[in-house]
Formats: structure tokens, C-alpha cells, sequence
């Protein structure tokens, strides 16, 4: 009976052990995902007392642009003032964040924008050696989504975030990350490291860019040439040649007539 006892007791901490583990594992998936999804400005529209709450990271953010520092656990969001705390309530509803305050007052924010930092990782990147046909590829959309098809792994999706030079990955099966491996003057990511892998945005194995696939892609038509502008020719005369016809001439002055003076003239020979 005791042996019986000793066994029933061992399988039952054995199972109590893996049910804490399993529900670790989807603790920490499940606030990594909220974190993914509250990084970014969420906005309170009211006409007499508009709020904008922007989670800048892990720990930090602002409450109209007032800087504070918080914590997150899986159903409250504690936020840090000077040397005391508040426990704050919150739902999240795809793009509305509820916000409840310890008297019952309820605020429901609507996100307008992602993260500043995960907005300079957007677009396609590549394994280098290999081209896009190979499908070693991670997508980002710049604002906190993902998609990744890495080798003959099937594809997986699901939330990004930056923080520091991590870029923390949380799908519904778990959490990953990847290092930021290198950033052009504009703060641009241009290559991350995956796995061992170094992902270079758009360029393929030949160096080339990435080819676009947008339809409405604006290429360049150069200007049409200028119309020819007519100007009259006219030859040069010949040596010896009349002057045309349309050429201006100085004029002759006419000489005058003397017609005499036969008045008052009485002479012999004119009777």
C-alpha cells in the first residue's frame, strides 16, 4: 500500500511539475505577444481631454509625452510615478486597448501608430549566398508583423519588436529573436542575424536589388523634345546684282522749271 502511495504521490508531482512548466511557456508567449502588440501610440479621441499613451519599449513610455517607466504582467500594466505605483487593468481588442482605472473608470485607446523603431524594419531580407527562389526569406511590414520561411522550415508569422539591438519574435507557438547586425545613416536596419544566418535587405546573391513586385510602381518617361523653331533663309545677293524690288532707294530731287517773268515787260518788240 505504502509502494502504491509512494508511486501515486511521485506521478502526481510529476505532473504538477510539467502543468507549471506548460503554463510558463505560455505565460511568457502570451506577454510577449501583448508587448509586441502595445509597442507603438495609442490615441484617446475626446474633443475635451484627448490622450495619447506611446509604449516606446519593454519599460518606458509616455503618457502625453510625459515620460514614465512600467511593468507589464499578463493582466496589468503597473506604472512607475516618482516613488509610487498604479496597477492599471487592460484589454486588448485588435486595434483598441482598454484602459481601467483603479476608481472604475474605463478609457478605450485606439492604435494610430507603430513603434518608431520598428518602423525602419520593413520589407523583404535574404540569406546572403542565397536568392529569393531559395524562400531563406523574413518579411516585416514596418509596423509590427512578420513572416518568415527559413530553409525547409514551414512558413511562421506572427509579432515583431525592437529592443535595444534585439528583435524579439512572438508567434502562437513561442517566442524567438534575432540580433540587429547592421543600420544605414538613416537608421534603416540593412542586416540581421537569425539562426546562425545573415539576412541582408533586398539584395540577392549576384548584389543586385530585389526586383519589385508593386503594380503601381512609378518609372521614369522622359520629357518630349522641344518643338523646331522656323527661321526664315534668305540667300545672299550675287556681285553686280539689282537691288530687289522691296530694297529702299534714295529719290532724285525734281529740278525745277524757269518759266521767265513776262509782266510789266513794254518793250517794242513784244507789241
Amino acid at each position: 500500500m505504502s509502494t502504491l502511495r509512494f508511486y501515486f504521490a511521485a506521478s502526481l508531482l510529476v505532473l504538477l511539475n510539467q502543468a507549471g512548466a506548460s503554463a510558463s511557456v505560455t505565460d511568457s508567449s502570451s506577454l510577449d505577444w501583448k508587448l509586441s502588440v502595445l509597442r507603438g501610440t495609442w490615441r484617446y479621441f475626446d474633443f475635451n481631454e484627448p490622450t495619447t499613451v506611446t509604449f516606446e519599449s519593454d519599460s518606458r513610455l509616455t503618457i502625453d509625452n510625459h515620460p514614465l517607466a512600467y511593468l507589464l504582467t499578463p493582466t496589468k500594466i503597473r506604472v512607475y510615478r516618482d516613488n509610487d505605483s498604479t496597477d492599471y487593468d487592460f484589454v486588448i481588442d485588435a486595434d483598441q486597448l482598454t484602459w481601467s482605472f483603479p476608481e472604475g473608470r474605463e478609457v478605450v485607446y485606439k492604435k494610430v501608430a507603430g513603434g518608431s523603431a520598428e518602423q525602419f524594419l520593413e520589407g523583404d531580407y535574404y540569406v546572403t549566398g542565397d536568392s529569393a527562389s531559395s524562400q531563406s526569406t523574413i518579411s516585416f511590414n514596418g509596423k509590427d508583423g512578420f513572416w518568415a520561411y527559413i530553409g525547409s522550415t514551414p512558413s511562421s508569422s506572427g509579432l515583431y519588436r525592437v529592443e535595444g539591438d534585439l528583435i524579439l519574435f512572438a508567434t502562437d507557438t513561442g517566442i524567438d529573436q534575432a540580433e540587429i547586425r547592421s543600420m544605414d545613416n538613416d537608421g534603416v536596419i540593412t542586416s540581421l542575424t537569425y539562426h546562425g544566418g545573415v539576412y541582408q535587405k533586398d539584395v540577392l546573391s549576384d548584389g543586385e536589388s530585389t526586383p519589385s513586385t508593386d503594380n503601381n510602381i512609378v518609372t521614369y518617361v522622359p520629357p518630349p523634345p522641344p518643338e523646331p523653331v522656323y527661321i526664315p533663309y534668305f540667300p545672299p545677293l550675287p556681285v553686280g546684282a539689282a537691288t530687289p524690288t522691296h530694297a529702299k532707294t534714295t529719290p532724285t530731287p525734281e529740278k525745277k522749271r524757269d518759266i521767265g517773268n513776262t509782266r510789266g515787260n513794254n518793250s517794242p518788240k513784244n507789241r
